[in-house]
């Protein structure tokens, strides 16, 4: 709506009689070296970032949640196993997976959504788990235990709500450093691949055009810079709202 209705530009329109054309009042970000409007190229390259951000960290928050309440709740054996697999994840080179995967592969938006999403939950699961430790020994716990509550009900209508404002937390963190992993593998050319614009293969794609264009690198730059630093301010402002022992 943004684009074809305030800017009234295509993200995928060419203009080659107006490449490189610096920041002006029909192209408010300028142009690339094909003609394309720059801004509207960002705002479509948003979309892409913010839901690579968003939906692998919902991939991996729920997964690290329910396996880290699990390995909690149940503990001994149950707990051993799974704090081994969570250890055996977590000492995987990421970074180092996800270039292969894009060496491979060429992933596309989705499968670097799931490749994401697969190799950042332990983290939280840890952190999960922690938790769970010592609420499960609570008295409300007790309680319900002892009138009969199974241990799905007590997992997740009793224990899991006493987290909830950790994890949200730990996602507004966890958004942002998502964002900065594609970001990153996109800026090495193995991450989303053009023609679909993303705010880290822009970046990459403008390197070697900063001293004739240095607006194309400075704008997905900036908000890269400007959205994980928000992420991050709106987490530490959660935990301060939510956790009561911030609270005076």
């Amino acid at each position: 709506m943004i684009t074809e209705h305030v800017i009234r530009q295509s993200p995928e329109r060419v203009d080659l009689l107006k490449t490189f054309s610096p920041p002006n009042a029909e192209n408010i970000l300028g142009t690339d070296e094909n003609g394309r409007d720059q801004l509207a190229r960002l705002l479509y390259g948003a979309r892409v970032s913010l839901a690579i951000g968003f939906a692998a960290a919902l991939i991996n928050m729920t997964i690290g949640v329910t396996i880290g309440a699990v390995a909690a709740y149940y503990g001994r054996t149950v707990d051993d196993a799974i704090t081994w697999f969570i250890n055996t994840v977590r000492s995987i080179p990421g970074l180092f997976l996800l270039i292969l995967v894009g060496a491979l592969f060429r992933p596309s938006v989705e499968v670097l959504i799931l490749v994401l999403g697969l190799l950042s939950w332990p983290g939280i699961g840890r952190l999960v788990r922690g938790q769970v430790l010592s609420i499960k020994e609570r008295e409300f716990v007790v309680a319900a235990r002892t009138v009969g509550a199974g241990d799905i009900r007590i997992i997740f209508f009793h224990i899991l709500p006493n987290v909830i404002p950790l994890v949200i937390t730990y996602a507004g963190i966890d958004i942002g450093g998502i964002i900065l992993v594609e970001s990153t593998i996109s800026y090495l050319g193995l991450g989303v691949q053009p023609p679909t614009p993303s705010w880290g293969n822009m970046l990459s794609g403008s390197t070697r055009y900063f001293t004739q264009a240095p607006w194309l690198i400075i704008a997905p730059g900036a908000l890269i810079w400007v959205t994980v630093l928000c992420l991050y301010l709106i987490a530490d402002g959660l935990r301060d709202a939510l956790d009561p022992r911030l609270k005076t």
